[in-house]
């Protein structure tokens, strides 16, 4: 065995564990390991009915069993399931990965309710200490106690419908009414947008992250710089040619779960100023999109919505920002 705790444990352990995927890739699936977390998955056409899914997955899961005999690894049954993710016809029980809760539809509806009710909580516990603490210190402990605790879950949960998202929303607006803090006020004095507004820029950093080639190489298939097909091009018309194959690729099937996606953030992404996308920092890049939404915030209309690909028009805000 590998002990845990120990300097060498998590190497002697990956070259233990390394040539597992064999079996999961004679098996015609593909890997995805984090220590000893094992998720094996492929692709199937949308009329494969899902008996014939499930026998490959035991199909799979048998290949493993025999490379874990051969090698004494014993797995634990508990921890083993089947599912089939489709937007179609899903099947199989919720599960979680990496601590976020994932249901076989990709709706999120269960991985949010159960965030939000641990939040409920954690917030109760806050405004009992409203009597001791100033607006601004109050606002502190939400976010170092409470924000924190959300925005983990943000890319899992991003591509929710509004409706969804609005019990996580509602938490952070209520927060705010009982310690007397406008909304406008907690964005410009406090640097607390709304949780939908932090959603949107958490992701565009991601995009930026990736377009720098500094993200995970994985992210780069789907989003990459590709510039116009004519010798001289401006900065603006070099941002609105980011994600054009996408794009295309997507044209006459655009699902509502893809435009709510990160993948529907790339129109909103290249239409920034071009002042914004210039930073090499995605920290830098991200205060520049929040200080975007403030100004926003002092014309006046739609700010909180401005970089959500949700509320996509003919003529969106950005574009006259």
């Amino acid at each position: 065995m590998v002990f845990q705790g120990t300097v060498w444990g998590p190497w002697l352990w990956n070259v233990f564990y390394e040539d597992s995927r064999h079996a999961i890739n004679r098996a015609l699936f593909q890997e995805i390991v984090y220590a000893d977390d094992l998720n094996a998955f492929r692709e199937f056409l949308l009329r494969t009915p899902n008996s014939e899914v499930f026998a490959s997955t035991a199909s799979c899961q048998k290949e493993l069993h025999a490379w874990g005999r051969a090698n004494q690894v014993a797995f634990d049954a508990g921890k083993e399931s089947h599912h089939v993710v489709s937007h179609v016809s899903p099947e199989g029980p919720d599960f979680k990965i990496l601590g976020i809760l994932f249901d076989c539809g990709l709706t999120m509806a269960a991985a949010i309710h159960e965030l939000a009710g641990e939040c409920r909580w954690k917030i109760r516990g806050l405004l009992r200490l409203a009597r001791y603490h100033t607006q601004n210190e109050m606002v502190q402990l939400y976010k170092s106690q409470v924000l924190s605790f959300i925005e983990y879950r943000t890319p899992g949960i991003y591509h929710a419908c509004d409706s969804h998202l609005q019990v996580l929303d509602r938490l952070q607006e209520s927060f705010l009414r009982d310690i007397s803090v406008d909304t406008v006020d907690a964005l410009l004095q406090y640097n607390l947008a709304p949780l939908s507004t932090r959603r949107d820029i958490a992701m565009l950093g991601l995009i930026h992250r990736t377009v720098l080639g500094k993200g995970p190489p994985q992210f780069s298939r789907f989003f990459f710089l590709e510039p116009l097909p004519v010798r001289r091009v401006s900065t603006r018309s070099r941002s609105r040619a980011h994600f054009r194959r996408i794009h295309e690729h997507l044209k006459g099937r655009y699902l509502d779960k893809v435009k709510r996606s990160c993948l529907g953030l790339a129109s909103v992404y290249n239409i920034l100023p071009p002042e914004v996308v210039v930073p090499n920092c995605v920290s830098s890049f991200q205060c520049c999109l929040q200080d975007l939404v403030k100004s926003q915030v002092l014309r006046s209309g739609e700010w909180s919505q401005l970089l959500s690909p949700r509320h996509w028009l003919h003529a969106h805000p950005l574009l006259h920002v």
